[in-house]
């Protein structure tokens, strides 16, 4: 029986040991922003459109502080809540992370 996506990325995150936290701020051109907390004090994100894979979508990568987490990302929202296409982008990062740590072990 294969998962579906929103039964495979709390999976690989808890393999991967990462926290996720999903923002939409709908006014922004990267409406979603999707944290993925390790508990460091450095964090990385993918700040999308609701198409980031289209040519014209965005999806982006980037690193914040902890403390400038806030209200500046958005509402937040259930990892569910994110359009498909976001949710394969995390599910991607995801597999990629889960992998490492297979490697890494």
């Amino acid at each position: 029986m294969s998962l579906t996506i929103d039964q495979e990325i709390p999976s690989l995150a808890a393999q991967a040991g990462v926290r996720l936290r999903a923002y939409d701020h709908p006014s922004s051109l990267d409406r979603y922003t999707v944290v993925f907390d390790d508990g460091a004090q450095r964090l990385t994100y993918i700040g999308m459109n609701a198409s980031p894979f289209h040519p014209q979508g965005f999806g982006q990568h980037g690193e914040l502080e902890r403390h400038n987490l806030g209200s500046h990302l958005g509402k937040r929202i259930n990892i569910s809540d994110l359009p498909q296409d976001c949710k394969r982008l995390v599910l991607q990062d995801l597999r990629c992370l889960a992998q490492s740590m297979l490697n890494a072990a």
